[in-house]
């Protein structure tokens, strides 16, 4: 093996193992708004793998959220603030597309609750107190 060929094997060998020990973030499908009434943070949204992930894990990613409807976040959006906040590229990869942040689950309940209770001005079914027969 001549000098050249085997400075070629050394580097590929050498990138390939940085590449392989690189620290991820991995954007979910989706979630649902978090019980607490805090803002979301990176990791309500993504799996963060590695201390340099890690770190970001309290990006805040979007503000508190009074409304009951569905919002996505894109990785793009993810990417930008991930920069403005220093990270450092070369230690970690991101991936995924879009998360889907879907409401609390008591918020989407209490809000079939009361659209339940309008639509015949009756109290809905789970509300009403048990017959004593």
């Amino acid at each position: 093996m001549n000098a050249l060929t085997r400075l070629s094997v050394f580097f590929t060998l050498s990138f390939s193992c940085v590449a392989a020990h690189a620290d991820s973030i991995t954007l979910r499908g989706s979630i649902r708004f978090p019980a607490d009434d805090n803002a979301l943070r990176l990791a309500d949204i993504a799996r963060l793998d590695g201390p340099e992930a890690r770190r970001f894990a309290d990006l805040k990613v979007a503000p508190k959220v009074a409304g009951l409807e569905a919002f996505e976040i894109d990785v793009e959006d993810i990417q930008s603030r991930l920069d403005d906040a220093g990270i450092n590229w070369a230690m970690v990869e991101l991936s995924g597309g879009v998360t889907v942040v879907r409401p609390r689950v008591t918020s989407a309940i209490r809000l079939g609750l009361n659209e339940a209770s309008k639509s015949d001005g009756r109290s809905p079914l789970l509300m009403r107190p048990r017959s004593s027969s």
